[in-house]
């Protein structure tokens, strides 16, 4: 078996972002034989014509079609984030910090699951807060929606600005 073509395998298969290290363990293969194999994975796509590359997203890697292909791929594409998480999402960005209590009573039992997706992404990231939880953007937010803090905070005001249509 061809690690490289394996490690590409791997990468198109998988929803999440994966280290060396979780690649290493599907094929049995060393951390160091496996990264090895990834640079030179990551040099063909870079190298070659194609609309698709190796995204690097802290210390994990993911595949994924290039910026000019997004408009064509996405009417086809299913979201990364389910509507509920993606509405959680809105939710925590709009706020100054979300309570758990108010997550709790727009998505009852599904809460666990959703906070639980965006927690492991870093996307949101839970501090605590008197006796629950308080839910605010995480640092991958930025990274994983190629924003800036700023851009998100004058959308933020600009949103607030506008006056509603009569």
């Amino acid at each position: 078996m061809d690690l490289k073509l394996a490690v590409e395998a791997l990468l198109f298969a998988s929803q999440e972002p994966m280290s060396v290290g979780d690649m290493s363990i599907p094929l049995n293969e060393e951390k160091d034989a496996v990264s090895k194999a990834l640079r030179s994975l990551i040099k063909d796509y870079s190298s070659r014509e194609t609309a698709l590359r190796i995204a690097k997203i802290g210390i994990r890697y993911k595949m994924e079609v290039k910026e000019e292909f997004v408009d064509i791929a996405e009417p086809v594409s299913m979201p990364e984030f389910p509507k509920e998480a993606q509405e959680l999402l809105s939710m925590v960005i709009t706020s100054n910090g979300l309570l758990r209590g108010e997550v709790t009573k727009r998505f009852g039992e599904k809460t666990e699951r959703i906070l639980s997706d965006l927690k492991k992404s870093k996307i949101i990231v839970a501090e605590k807060y008197r006796n629950t939880e308080i839910f605010r953007i995480g640092k991958n937010f930025y990274k994983y929606f190629k924003v800036s803090k700023e851009q998100v905070s004058d959308m933020l005001s600009s949103n607030r600005d506008e006056k509603p249509v009569e």
